[in-house]
């Protein structure tokens, strides 16, 4: 394989995009250097490496991996790949800086060896470290498609076309493009995008490969006894796979040859690891990242939604029949026209002559008084919408210890859900925000030594 490559091969491991899969210690400047399009998101000085015991340093937190140097001897640094993190939690350490601390603890994995890593700071900037932390591993793992070489995902496609990436662009499409193994060949269609390559089977569309320019070796041709075959492989780190691809029209591979090595070019001058600030959300079961045009369009929705002239809403009590109208201003607050609406109930002696109603149908009964203006502040409603939305969907037949998990509430600011659970006792009764803040459990009084950070599912 090595001579129809040409000098497109990349024979030097270290060009390799090895940083976000990969952790070591004490290298040189060269290495702990950012690499092209690796981006620093935030930095954090007085840094404490609790387990390694080097004392005070800075830690860099980029798109690919964790950085951290010491202040005395630059010579002493760790680089954590964002790859190798397998969770992140809240743990009780004794520093020699800060004294015993509650300090973010990274559990990663790297060549079948697990590693822990605690880096204590001061406690005003311990839950901002986190959160960093924590936002930047969900957004590594969203924008996996960018980087790795992928296998056999029925996300690539969607109704027998690519699924677009955020800043993705399709530059061509063969539909007859067939897979090429040592005995057999496989029709399917090919697309080539500015990021990658991707074929998936013509017959079962989930059996597919997708081939990030980033993790390409080399482009170029060679013969098989299928024929003349385009021929992709790819670096070692990503398994070191050889993909051939033969096309049925003439002439085909040629232009394919050509502007595949185009774009692969471009690719290795200006690499792109996937947006950096984007948002993430899960979607059936997985993290993906939202187009930034989808969270403009919800941001622009909700800014414009209350300078639209509105109807005069109707509030109606559950429990009665009459309704009073009611008008919403847009300061987040509820004005009742005129004054405030009463409700005043029959007495049950009126009740009890209509036929013999239940008690219910009395309970309708209702009339309406206005008295003088009232004001209801309602600015702290989107802090209470989950919960009423999620208990309006549970209807008939759950149980009430059912609803609480249904719709969790901290039970020290009553307001955000349950985020983590408690070490050694277990109890999931706080938000993250809380959390950090006590000593004991809210619930059993429990010495607090671990923060775990969780994620209940309906």
């Amino acid at each position: 394989m090595g001579g129809c490559f040409g000098s497109q091969v990349e024979k030097d491991t270290v060009q390799q995009l090895w940083q976000d899969r990969a952790i070591r210690w004490d290298q040189p400047r060269t290495v702990m250097a950012l690499r092209p399009a690796e981006v620093t998101l935030q930095a954090f000085d007085d840094v404490e490496d609790t387990k390694g015991d080097n004392g005070l340093g800075r830690v860099q937190i980029t798109n690919l991996r964790i950085l951290w140097t010491s202040n005395t001897n630059p010579k002493l640094n760790i680089s954590i790949g964002m790859g190798t993190i397998a969770y992140l939690h809240f743990n009780m350490v004794n520093s020699r800086q800060f004294q015993r601390v509650r300090a973010p603890n990274i559990m990663t994995q790297y060549n079948n060896t697990r590693f822990e890593f605690t880096f204590a700071i001061d406690s005003d900037k311990a839950m901002q470290l986190f959160h960093q932390l924590e936002t930047t591993v969900r957004r590594y793992r969203a924008t996996r498609t960018y980087r790795d070489l992928i296998l056999r995902d029925e996300a690539l496609l969607s109704d027998g076309e690519l699924t677009i990436l955020p800043n993705e662009e399709v530059k061509k499409k063969v539909e007859n493009c067939d897979n090429l193994t040592t005995d057999e060949s496989f029709p399917g269609t090919l697309f080539v995008t500015n990021l990658r390559v991707v074929w998936s089977a013509a017959a079962t569309p989930n059996i597919n490969v997708s081939v990030p320019f980033i993790q390409t070796r080399g482009v170029g041709t060679r013969a098989s006894r299928f024929g003349q075959a385009l021929v992709i492989e790819t670096s070692q780190l990503s398994g070191g796979y050889i993909l051939g691809f033969k096309f049925r029209e003439g002439g085909e591979i040629e232009r394919m040859l050509e502007l595949i090595n185009k774009l692969f070019g471009e690719a290795k001058k200006n690499p792109y690891f996937g947006p950096h600030d984007a948002s993430v959300q899960v979607v059936d079961d997985r993290l993906v990242i939202v187009p930034p045009s989808s969270v403009q369009n919800v941001e622009e929705e909700t800014t414009t939604a209350p300078q639209q002239p509105q109807q005069p809403q109707t509030a109606t009590d559950s429990t009665s029949g009459p309704t009073a109208v009611v008008n919403v201003n847009n300061s987040n607050t509820l004005m009742l026209p005129e004054g405030a609406v009463q409700v005043r109930r029959s007495d049950a002696a009126q009740g009890a002559g209509e036929g013999g109603r239940s008690p219910s149908s009395r309970r309708a009964r209702a009339s309406v008084r206005v008295r003088e203006p009232v004001t209801l502040d309602l600015t702290k409603r989107h802090d209470k919408e989950h919960v009423t939305r999620q208990e309006s969907e549970v209807g008939q037949g759950v149980s009430p210890s059912s609803r609480k998990y249904m719709a969790p509430k901290c039970v020290i600011c009553m307001a955000k859900p349950d985020e983590c659970a408690f070490d050694p006792c277990g109890h999931v009764c706080a938000c993250m925000d809380c959390a950090v803040k006590l000593d004991d459990c809210p619930i059993c009084r429990t010495k607090i030594m671990k923060v775990l950070r969780v994620f209940l599912t309906t």
